[in-house]
């Protein structure tokens, strides 16, 4: 039996391989593109170690590579998720991560990641600045149209 921990970009517990529901802490894709993703594996007793060998990687249920693996205990394993156009934009994806230890005893751990809805493309828009001159033109007002500045007179109305 072995325990599995997501170091980056990291999981809140350590995975037993009895299920559950535990994702990633990053939505992937879109803009960001790929994010690595980091696993330490630790043999459980009577195990000592987990080797690299035999260790499977399945996204969706399609085998992937990892990146890279090394040690027996832990067995770190790196790969990447969220630039693959076979993983479903929009969605929860599954990942299942599946290890040998050396007293025979096969795990399996399985985890989700969300990808955007972009499919993972990265877009990229360039913007160009055009800058506009405005040049005002003060023409004198007509003098019919200015307003008096002299309060208006009152009425004598009512005055003797």
């Amino acid at each position: 039996m072995s325990m599995l921990r997501v170091t980056a970009p990291g999981l809140a517990r350590y995975l037993d391989g009895g299920g559950g529901w535990d994702s990633l802490n990053c939505i992937c894709g879109g803009g960001a593109g790929a994010v690595s993703v980091t696993c330490e594996v630790y043999p459980v007793a009577p195990a000592t170690q987990v080797s690299a060998t035999g260790a499977t990687l399945t996204i969706n249920g399609s085998g992937k590579s990892f990146n890279s693996s090394s040690g027996t205990n832990p067995l770190t394993l790196s790969f990447s998720v969220g630039a693959d156009s076979s993983e479903h934009a929009g969605d929860w994806n599954t990942v299942v991560i599946t290890v040998m230890d050396n007293s025979g005893t096969q795990t399996s751990f399985t985890f989700y990641f969300y990808k955007t809805g972009s499919g993972g493309t990265t877009t990229t828009t360039t913007t160009t600045s055009t800058t506009t001159s405005t040049t005002r033109v003060f023409a004198p007002v007509a003098k019919s149209a200015k307003p008096s500045l002299k309060p208006a007179k009152k009425s004598a109305k009512g005055k003797r």
